[in-house]
């Protein structure tokens, strides 16, 4: 029998047959002897895995004004004098060797795929309270899904689920699942959150402390793997507060770097490295405004930034966590409108954040009689304060792409804690249904929420529809210059489905209020 017989018959399901082929045999033994001697000469083969490929440097961000305090101690081990390069492969007592490991399909579920992965950031709920975490998962009208929620990596039990067309369901994490904390700052960690279905679905995660007393509450949207990029910027509201990252890979070797936005003098640091593998979270707590800092990665990933708690007015006695998602550079945008986040019941002050990706960048805003003009730089931000008086709408445009946040900050006593969402740019947002979460705010009395969307100029309030309303009452918040309308409705707690009945691109956020606690997040 020749060797391609052989090999045939093998391929029959005759397993055996072709390692009695001569050659196959000598092969085998001098493979053999020679990965015994590699062993016992001290030496070993010399695997892909064990080398890591350099990495594009990337310039750091134009620094911010706010100065920079040391880096936590384990912040990482100098590589240079202005690099650092975290690699897992070279395992420590910190990094457990089952990170990445996770199959999805060991279940046998293979119709089941991917469609999203992230991680939360720690919360602050003081010394007897604990953190509660839930995930919302709604479906289109016009398909049914079926998945599980699955922790790679942890002691953690999967979560089945089935929904039926246009359903939404909430579902509690189990105690089991525990975020990080500060002392994990700059590790590898496994804290990844996978949603698996047979269709498209959306997610948005919400976290809150579990008594009666806990003040906390934040809320965003997970974008979904084929959203996600790989190069974000970073945006957030500082007030003094430690800045908290989570980044997820979704691929294994994907090697990540961070530039930041000004030098640490003590440690002399401005740009460091970190290799990941599939579903691994890396984890790091910055002691500065983190803004305008900047991530690259040769492989998709999905960043989160925000703070554990903040109080707006800084010394106001309610306080806030923020938690959200970073949009990658390529949903970003040039045109933008702000309101209330309440609308025409405003009492509170609020804060918009911007910041650019590119020089020579000119920023217009326009609100009533208000008018600037302001040039910036890469990674540079602009902040503008906006009082509860003031109820025009805030027009913002630029000549290249900047992204956008707004920020609440604690009113009257009766509503509206800190809370802080991005803006969804004009040129972005949705031409079908969306389907989205109101969180219920427990434990709490006195709760308004609020839907606002922005339509451009064609659009009409009749041709939005929410849920089953026949007749919704929409208020008209203000019209920008362009056109663009800001419509406004209150909303129950639960699962909620808006669709858009004419051939529109529109967009828009969810604002939750209590005495509390507030959350805030995109829903298109």
């Amino acid at each position: 029998m020749t060797f391609d017989e052989s090999f045939k018959f093998r391929k029959k399901g005759h397993k055996m047959l072709w390692l009695t082929h001569p050659l196959i045999l000598v092969w085998l033994i001098t493979s053999f002897a020679w990965g015994v001697a590699s062993v016992l000469d001290g030496k070993q083969p010399i695997t892909a895995s064990s080398q890591i490929a350099d990495f594009p440097h990337v310039a750091p961000s134009v620094s911010s004004s706010l100065d920079a305090t040391s880096f936590p101690s384990n912040f990482n081990t100098p590589h240079s004098a202005a690099q650092a390069v975290f690699d897992p492969r070279q395992p420590t007592t910190e990094l457990p060797l089952t990170i990445g490991t996770s199959d999805p399909t060991s279940l046998g579920q293979d119709d089941l795929q991917d469609l999203y992965a992230f991680t939360f950031i720690d919360i602050y709920c003081g010394k007897t309270a604990t953190a509660k975490r839930r995930i919302y998962i709604g479906t289109s009208s016009h398909y049914a899904s079926s998945g599980r929620i699955f922790f790679p990596s942890q002691n953690v039990s999967d979560i089945n689920f089935v929904l039926a067309p246009g359903a939404g369901r909430f579902f509690w994490l189990p105690d089991s699942y525990q975020t990080p904390y500060k002392d994990d700052s700059g590790m590898l960690l496994n804290k990844t959150v996978v949603v698996a279905a047979t269709e498209n679905v959306v997610v948005y995660a919400y976290q809150g402390c579990a008594d009666v007393d806990g003040k906390q509450a934040s809320a965003f949207r997970v974008h979904e793997l084929q959203r996600l990029g790989t190069d974000y910027w970073v945006l957030t509201y500082y007030g003094n507060r430690p800045v908290h990252l989570g980044m997820v890979s979704v691929e294994d070797d994907t090697l990540v770097t961070i530039s930041f936005n000004h030098t640490d003098e003590n440690a002399g640091i401005n740009e460091k490295n970190i290799m990941m593998n599939k579903y691994d979270t890396f984890y790091l707590v910055l002691p500065f405004d983190a803004t305008g800092t900047r991530i690259t990665s040769n492989r998709k990933i999905s960043v989160i930034v925000g703070l554990t708690w903040i109080a707006l007015p800084v010394g106001s006695i309610n306080t806030e966590p923020f938690c959200e998602t970073l949009e990658p550079t390529f949903n970003w945008g040039k045109s933008f409108s702000v309101a209330h986040f309440l609308g025409s019941e405003a009492s509170n002050d609020y804060i918009v954040k911007l910041l650019s990706t590119m020089n020579n960048n000119t920023v217009y805003l326009k609100q009533g009689s208000y008018r600037s003009e302001t040039i910036l730089q890469q990674g540079q931000s602009k902040e503008l304060l906006v009082t509860a008086n003031v109820t025009d709408v805030l027009e913002i445009n630029s000549s290249k792409d900047i992204i956008v946040a707004q920020i609440a900050t604690k009113g009257d006593p009766a509503f509206t804690n800190p809370a802080m969402t991005f803006i969804p740019p004009h040129q972005h947002g949705t031409e079908k249904e969306i389907s989205f979460p109101v969180f219920d705010l427990a434990y709490e009395g006195n709760v308004t929420n609020y839907l606002t969307v922005w339509v451009p100029p064609t659009g009409q309030p009749s041709d939005l529809g929410l849920d089953n309303i026949l007749t919704v009452d929409w208020k008209i918040l203000g019209t920008d210059e362009t056109g663009w309308r800001i419509f406004q409705t209150s909303l129950q707690t639960g699962s909620h489905i808006i669709r858009i009945k004419s051939d529109l691109r529109i967009r828009g956020i969810v604002f939750g209020s209590a005495t509390k606690r507030s959350f805030a997040h995109p829903v298109a």
